[in-house]
This record gives C-alpha cells, sequence and structure tokens, in this order.
C-alpha cells in the first residue's frame, strides 16, 4: 500500500512524501517507486516522477508484520501535465542489483499541472457539481 502524504494534483517543483507499506523477507538497501505518464511516451524525457527512500521500519503488531519505507521525491520542472501511474516499484538488493518488487499498480496515480493548485478563496457564489447528459 502507498499512502500519498498530501493531495494527489501536484505541480512541477512539489515534493512528494508517501509511505510504502509491503510484506517481504529480503534485505535491501534503497527502494524506489516510479511513476510514468499513462499516454505518450511512458518513462521518457518529461513523462516520469520517481520517489526514493533508505529508511526501513519493520513493524509488529497486530497481524502479519510488514515493512513501512518513507519515500520522497520532487516532481521534475520539465515533468509534462497529465495523469501518471505507479510503474514500478523496485528494491536495490545486496549482490543482486535492482529487482522488481511491484509492476503496474493501476490504482496509485498522481495528477499533474501546469499551475499549482489554488483553493478558492471563499465559498460565496455558485458551486458547480456536476452535469448528466
Amino acid at each position: 500500500m502507498i499512502d500519498v502524504a498530501q493531495d494527489k494534483t501536484l505541480a512541477s517543483g512539489t515534493t512528494i512524501r508517501a509511505a510504502l507499506r509491503f510484506r517481504w523477507d529480503a534485505e535491501f538497501e534503497a527502494i524506489t517507486v516510479d511513476f510514468h505518464r499513462t499516454t505518450f511516451g511512458g518513462a521518457a524525457y518529461g513523462n516520469r516522477i520517481v520517489l526514493r527512500g533508505r529508511k526501513q521500519q519493520r513493524v509488529l503488531g497486530e497481524g502479519d508484520p510488514y515493512t513501512l519505507v518513507e519515500v520522497e521525491g520532487t516532481v521534475p520542472e520539465t515533468v509534462r501535465p497529465g495523469t501518471y501511474v505507479c510503474k514500478y516499484v523496485r528494491c536495490l538488493v545486496p549482490e543482486r542489483g535492482w529487482v522488481v518488487l511491484f509492476e503496474d499498480i493501476h490504482d496509485v496515480t498522481l495528477r499533474v499541472r501546469r499551475e499549482p493548485y489554488v483553493p478558492p478563496l471563499s465559498k460565496e457564489g455558485a458551486q458547480f457539481l456536476g452535469l448528466e447528459i
């Protein structure tokens, strides 16, 4: 499970912090979570956001134990607007290199827009709720 610690609509330059939870018994040194734009080009220039983490914590409690890793990254200035899907979760395993743990996690997405989202200053006036045809 990946919990993003803020609104999932982001602008370039925004720092993303997330908590990654998973079960796996192997030791690892680092982890990356790669998000690729859903259309046109995958990991091509301007179509990729990467979150990285090293500090891992083994969580013991009710149920099966799991690993918790805090990952962080910045939306690059060159990133294109659109929806980004979690393409890979990879771990750096000693003597094995980078190992793909999870691939194509379509339920975890980030939306990127050109300018930062600015909430309305007040709630006065009309509020659009939708249009059904």
